[in-house]
């Protein structure tokens, strides 16, 4: 990978400040520091800075300077300005647990070819989440410190078991009278047993949907099948209802990847275009649930997958080249984690990792994860990574129990080796879970790891981009870093 170098170590006329490095294609080579500055120079300068080589008439050096790979004079300020982005980067830790998943049912309408909680029939019993068990939940999420505080309802199917939801929301609202939190409530649900009555709710109480589209609708239809009826139709007139009584920025939609899926690279994009969305999240199948069971069938390599993200993501920038404004969300979040310098708040690119610092998962049997991925295992038997339960266990227990002292031991980065000394290390994660689940150890194996070469990949990819793509390219994703318009669309190129 690179190396690290002290912040004392004094070179030539300059010192080093804490830097990591590796090759970038067959000529350049990535330098980064410890808060996302970096810089793509030729091969072989990381080496010329570490033996004294450099000379300050250089651009290179002047550039290195710029982005705190070296400095000059008193070491002090540099320290100062360092630590100060550093706490910035990791603002985020400030909001201890702000995501709280309440998992109402897991009964369900569907049955998806990769669904990763193992999902039961919609009639079966007894997978409700009680309403003795949300007040439990409710309780100890108000324990948390965060001062804003996301509520998301999960399945099965959520909205099979409204009146769950109905129920918490109203509970939470009136707690929430003494509790004095920002409250945010979303709904993630297939709509597929959506109503105007439902949607009346949502709307009154400002409810987020968040549902499912998989691309056209062999595609769909063939990944998330509906017991007797067409997914992809219903989803549709489900999707049409909901906008008539919901504003459109209340209602994002999510796609899983599996194998069938490389077919349609352009359509899976139009399809989201056609139903007016104006992003999409390319994000790969997890290995959970049904997913493992229909392995030969739905699953494929990380190399697969990052091949279909560069042919999908070029299709995005031409679309808006042509003045079509459309934004991959998986890029936007690792742009402005390379281009700004504060954090994000996506979990799986955090260090500390957002197990139990981000998201607390409540289960319809009262029992308290880690991590949606950590509830998921349990539904395929595994509780190992169960943290407590609502009814039995007290929120210090749940938050600063064994479980959760496991897993802080692995849940950052910087102290992972194939971490420690990557130049991606910033703009990545950790992902203890994943690695337990994978090779059942939290700690991982970054040499074969998928986690880490996929997004290796991505960045790596997205650096290349930045650096290389004509003006046109890089304005866009400078649009996407920032959330604002490209500053050449309605212009002919």
């Amino acid at each position: 990978m690179g190396k690290t170098s002290p912040i004392t170590e004094k070179t030539a006329d300059y010192f080093i400040l804490p830097m990591t490095f590796k090759s970038f294609g067959d000529s350049s080579e990535i330098i980064s520091n410890m808060v996302g500055d970096s810089i793509i120079c030729p091969k072989g300068t990381a080496n010329r800075i570490v033996t004294g080589q450099l000379e300050t008439s250089e651009s290179i050096y002047h550039d290195l300077a710029a982005n705190f790979i070296i400095g000059q004079g008193d070491i002090d300020p540099y320290t100062d300005i360092l630590a100060l982005r550093f706490r910035t980067k990791k603002a985020f830790l400030s909001e201890f647990t702000g995501l709280h998943i309440f998992v109402v049912t897991l009964r369900c309408n569907q049955s998806c070819v990769y669904c990763q909680v193992n999902s039961q029939n919609c009639n079966q019993k007894g997978l409700d989440i009680s309403n003795d068990t949300l007040d439990k939940s409710i309780e100890l999420m108000f324990r948390s410190p965060a001062k804003s505080l996301t509520v998301e309802f999960q399945g099965g199917e959520t909205l099979l078991a409204f009146d769950k939801i109905k129920y918490a929301v109203e509970k939470i609202k009136l707690l929430n009278i003494e509790m004095n939190r920002t409250i945010s409530f979303v709904i993630c649900t297939n709509l597929q047993s959506v109503s105007a009555e439902i949607l009346e709710y949502v709307k009154h109480n400002n409810i987020i949907l968040s549902t499912s589209l998989d691309g056209p609708k062999a595609l769909h239809n063939k990944n998330r099948p509906l017991y007797g009826g067409d997914s992809h139709d219903r989803f549709e007139r489900a999707l049409s209802l909901s906008r008539q009584h919901i504003e459109m920025d209340n209602i994002s939609a999510l796609i899983t990847i599996t194998r069938e899926s490389f077919k349609y690279s352009k359509e899976i994009v139009d399809e989201y275009a056609r139903l007016g969305f104006s992003s999409i999240f390319l994000r790969p199948l997890h290995n959970y649930g049904q997913a493992v069971q229909n392995a030969d069938a739905i699953t494929y390599s990380v190399d697969k997958f990052l091949e279909f993200f560069k042919t999908t993501l070029d299709y995005i920038i031409q679309l808006n080249l042509s003045g079509i404004n459309f934004r991959e969300e998986y890029s936007s979040i690792i742009l402005r984690k390379i281009l700004s310098p504060f954090s994000v708040g996506f979990t799986d690119l955090e260090s500390p990792n957002g197990v139990i610092n981000a998201v607390l998962v409540y289960n319809y049997d009262g029992n308290v994860y880690p991590s949606d991925e950590a509830r998921m295992l349990s539904e395929s038997g595994d509780v190992s990574l169960r943290l407590g339960n609502v009814h039995t266990d007290t929120y210090e227990n749940i938050v600063q129990g064994e479980q959760a002292q496991n897993l802080s031991l692995f849940w950052a980065n910087e102290s992972l080796a194939g971490c420690s000394e990557c130049p991606y290390m910033i703009y990545c994660g950790a992902d203890p879970i994943g690695n337990y689940n994978t090779y059942g150890d939290y700690y991982g194996r970054r040499y074969n790891d998928s986690f880490c070469t996929l997004n290796m990949g991505m960045i790596e990819h997205l650096f290349g981009l930045i650096k290389f793509s004509e003006p046109a390219v890089k304005s866009i994703l400078q649009s996407w870093a920032f959330n604002s318009t490209p500053n050449f669309l309605g212009e002919e190129h």
